[in-house]
């Protein structure tokens, strides 16, 4: 049927007038094109696993965690994605997952890879917590939801709310006399309006549908 159709189009009969080695360019073009389209998706594929080992690792996420959403978008810079992402629990992980988030060491820092540093950070103790308060503000930054995560938080009536700014101090900020860069993390709400932020994860449990949003930016 396929052989049909472009008959009646006139271009297997183009085709066929072509010479040999013609073709044989066109076909040699067709496989290049496949298989660069292969390779980047298959370079894509280890590139969004590590965007979402990050989210697993700062959310003390179980390794068999079900992404009902993920996004990783790096159109600003490949090395500092803008992460999005929904977890959905059973009732059963959901009672362990919940029964945790207190637990200091459970959330004892973890370091990251993000904008092409390791970030091991110095925590203030109210770092990690969870609280019932949604995240408005994170120093000079507003705690932004992306699309489909956003309409997901403002539909939670009963949650717990997550919001660490992570800063990098460095020169007349640093408090090294060279100026050296020293990472901070402290809770949203311990930070003055306009300080700078690094980077800033955001959290939040809906305990009426089971699920974790997350936003690292």
């Amino acid at each position: 049927m396929a052989a049909g159709q472009f008959a009646e189009l006139g271009l297997w009969r183009r085709w066929r007038q072509l010479p040999q080695s013609a073709q044989s360019w066109v076909l040699a073009g067709l496989i290049i094109v496949v298989m660069l389209t292969l390779n980047a998706f298959s370079a894509y594929m280890p590139w969004t696993a590590a965007h979402r080992d990050i989210v697993v690792h700062q959310f003390r996420l179980p390794a068999s965690a079900d992404f009902e959403y993920f996004r990783a978008s790096t159109k600003m810079r490949r090395n500092r994605p803008d992460l999005e992402a929904i977890v959905r629990f059973t009732p059963e992980a959901f009672t362990d997952y919940f029964t945790q988030i207190d637990d200091a060491r459970l959330w004892a820092p973890v370091p990251f890879a993000y904008d092409g540093v390791e970030i091991e950070a110095e925590y203030t103790p109210a770092a990690h917590e969870w609280t019932n308060q949604r995240p408005i503000r994170a120093g000079e930054r507003r705690a932004r939801w992306g699309g489909r995560v956003n309409e997901a938080f403002n539909a939670i009536s009963n949650g717990r709310f997550f919001c660490l700014a992570i800063q990098n101090l460095e020169g007349e900020r640093s408090p090294y006399s060279d100026g050296r860069v020293v990472y901070r993390g402290a809770a949203c709400r311990e930070l003055a309006r306009n300080d700078p932020v690094f980077v800033l994860l955001l959290g939040a449990i809906d305990f009426d549908t089971r699920r974790l949003l997350v936003r690292i930016r």
